[in-house]
């Protein structure tokens, strides 16, 4: 929404003391940006960086305090980083980025402010907690650009994921046809919206790839199950456009195409060297039989952010903040009142192996892996394998109702928005669902921890 009373508060107000309060708080803004150039000559010599600066006014008593910087770069060591607003409520971040895409700044739960951003970029957001759900307005480089994409990528979310489609009883060809035809009437819907908010061409062209990949997100479900020649014939078909270079400009399309590094390694090896062919070689974790040579990548500056900046630290849990938490266990919730989850969870589970899943109740695809999982769950009742869910940034009365639904799994939920903004930063959290593993010992294992649908993890969990 726009602040039409904008001006008339600034002409109000432009005696008083609040004017004066304002150039104080904006130059401090620039000085720490000033600092946040400076230290990007730091932090590596060859890799670029953006600048994401704002400021969180009217926050209630009880308001989060931090927020979520999600680069979105599909590579595992992806900044997720999360920020603690200072004494004035604002923050100022320099960020590594090696190609122009997208990425999102998550202030509370489950609402998620898509911008775009290129190398060099200067990104400054003003959200207004006070309002519910909260305002915000984007300005600095592409603002005009980003003003419209974020507010039109949430307006026309749920129509992008209110589509119908058919689960895994018919062949690709068929399936295809369904959605091609849900997409088109999606596309003119969202051609409608952009006409009589005057969206620019340039941000209705983004919303495009957004609906067909957001959609595709549908199809997880039908995908998840079909043979690797199904999911390489569902992923390569034309409609998708995979090699078109301006769709990597959309932090979704990445995690799309990312099936084909596993699915289909010679196709990564087979394409021109291009952001495309980086992006599916900084997936490719295993390196099984290749690692790439910095003169493989068409942006060689990317090549020093995936392999040469090494963003592993050790789990500290004195980081995290006391504050209340909810376990459900054998059918009944129980309220912690103040405590750790994360040393609760260590606690709790002293000599016992621990698969930890975090999720959030409103991701689709950390639900569908719950359900898929239950068999799995089963096989290991009566083990000392202790399955638990951390539910972070999720809705308390959506949990109470999915709860009961999970058999053979200790429940963690976190209240607080702060306290899983330090979760998420401590565990290095980059995206929803994400596996991490509690030795017999206590210590964390972050990598390598297979996810419910990989054939090894019953042997890696047997083996622990």
């Amino acid at each position: 929404m726009k602040d039409k009373g904008g001006i008339a508060k600034f002409v109000k107000f432009a005696y008083s003391n609040v004017i004066r309060s304002q150039v104080m708080r904006n130059s401090i803004l620039i000085i720490s940006m000033l600092l946040a150039v400076m230290s990007v000559k730091f932090y590596s010599h060859a890799v670029e960086s953006i600048i994401v600066s704002g400021e969180v006014k009217n926050i209630l008593p009880d308001g989060a305090r931090t927020l979520i910087i999600n680069e979105c770069d599909p590579r595992e060591n992806s900044e997720r980083r999360v920020v603690s607003l200072d004494s004035t409520t604002m923050f100022c971040e320099t960020i590594p980025l090696a190609y122009p895409h997208s990425f999102t700044i998550n202030y509370t739960r489950g609402r998620f402010i898509n911008l775009y951003t290129e190398p060099g970029d200067s990104i400054h957001i003003t959200i207004d907690a006070s309002k519910q759900p909260y305002e915000y307005h984007v300005s600095g480089d592409k603002g005009c650009f980003n003003e419209q994409f974020a507010h039109a990528y949430e307006a026309l979310d749920p129509l992008f994921y209110g589509v119908e489609l058919p689960k895994d009883s018919i062949d690709n060809k068929e399936y295809m046809s369904i959605f091609r035809s849900e997409y088109e009437r999606v596309k003119g819907d969202l051609e409608k919206y952009a006409a009589e908010n005057k969206i620019g061409e340039d941000v209705t062209s983004m919303l495009r790839v957004a609906a067909l990949y957001d959609m595709s997100n549908m199809s997880l479900d039908y995908w998840l199950n079909r043979s690797a020649d199904d999911r390489i014939a569902f992923i390569t078909d034309e409609f998708f456009d995979i090699l078109n270079p301006d769709n990597t400009k959309l932090m979704i399309f990445p995690y799309h195409v990312s099936g084909l590094g596993e699915l289909k390694p010679d196709f990564v090896t087979s394409l021109p060297k291009s952001t495309l062919r980086d992006i599916l070689y900084a997936l490719d974790g295993e390196y099984a039989e290749h690692l790439p040579s910095r003169s493989d990548f068409y942006n060689e500056d990317y090549y020093d952010l995936v392999f040469g900046i090494n963003r592993e630290c050790e789990l500290k849990l004195t980081d995290i903040s006391d504050s209340e938490f909810y376990v459900y266990s054998e059918g009944e919730i129980v309220e912690i009142g103040n405590g750790n989850a994360l040393q609760w969870i260590r606690d709790s589970c002293k000599g016992k192996p621990v698969y930890l899943d975090v999720s959030a109740t409103w991701c689709g695809p950390c639900r569908a892996a719950i359900n898929e999982s239950r068999e799995i769950r089963k096989h290991f009742e009566g083990t000392d394998v202790v399955f638990m869910i951390l539910w972070l940034k999720s809705d308390i009365e959506d949990w109470k109702k999915i709860a009961p639904t999970i058999d053979n799994a200790v429940q963690i939920f976190v209240n607080d928005d702060d306290t899983c903004n330090q979760i998420i930063g401590a565990l290095g959290v980059n995206g929803f669902p994400t596996y991490k593993f509690i030795c017999r010992d206590g210590s964390f294992v972050s990598d390598g921890v297979p996810h419910f649908q990989n054939p090894d993890l019953i042997e890696y969990l047997k083996s622990k």
